[in-house]
C-alpha cells in the first residue's frame, strides 16, 4: 500500500490534508495515509461492507487499527455513485481497486469518463493514483493495454 499512497503524496506541492480511497476495504491504504502527520481526513469508499468487516477482524496487520481513527470515514457504496454525488475535493485520490476485468466490479472505474470525474474531485495540485493489476502478461495479457488507453 505504501507506493500507491506515498508516491502521490510526495508529488503534491502542498501539505496533504484530505485523502479519498476508492476500494481499499482491507484498510491498508488508509493506514498508510494516516502516516502523514498533516492528514486531517481519509474517506474510504468500498462497495462491500462485509469485506471491510472480515478484513477488520482477520487482518489487523494490514489495517493497523485505522478503522478506529476518528479521521477515517467509511462509506459503503459504489465508487461511481459516490464520485457523482459528492462535491468534496481531495488532495489525493487513490484507486485501491480490483483489476479492471471485463464484467468485474471495477471495470467502469478504469475509463476515461471516470478519470475525468476524479479530476473534478481533486484540489488544485491534487494527484490521482490507481493500482494497475497484475504484471503477468500470461495471466492477463491485455490488462495494461486497456488501462494505458484510458
Amino acid at each position: 500500500h505504501e507506493p500507491i499512497v506515498h508516491v502521490p503524496a510526495l508529488l503534491r506541492q502542498a501539505a496533504l490534508r484530505s485523502v479519498l480511497i476508492l476500494g481499499g476495504g482491507d484498510g491498508g491504504a488508509a493506514k498508510t495515509a494516516l502516516q502523514w502527520q498533516t492528514v486531517e481526513r481519509v474517506v474510504v469508499v468500498d462497495l462491500d461492507g462485509d469485506v471491510v468487516e472480515e478484513c477488520r477482524e482477520h487482518m489487523p496487520e494490514v489495517h493497523g487499527g485505522c478503522w478506529d481513527d476518528p479521521r477515517v470515514e467509511l462509506k459503503v457504496t459504489d465508487a461511481i455513485k459516490y464520485i457523482d454525488e459528492t462535491q468534496e475535493t481531495f488532495d489525493i485520490v487513490v484507486g485501491d481497486l480490483t483489476d479492471p476485468m471485463e464484467n468485474g466490479p471495477s471495470y467502469f472505474l478504469f475509463t476515461a469518463e471516470f478519470f475525468e470525474k476524479i479530476r473534478a474531485r481533486l484540489t488544485p495540485g491534487g494527484v490521482f493514483a490507481t493500482q494497475a493489476g497484475t504484471t503477468s502478461l500470461i495471466e492477463e495479457p491485455t490488462l495494461h493495454a486497456r488501462i494505458h488507453r484510458t
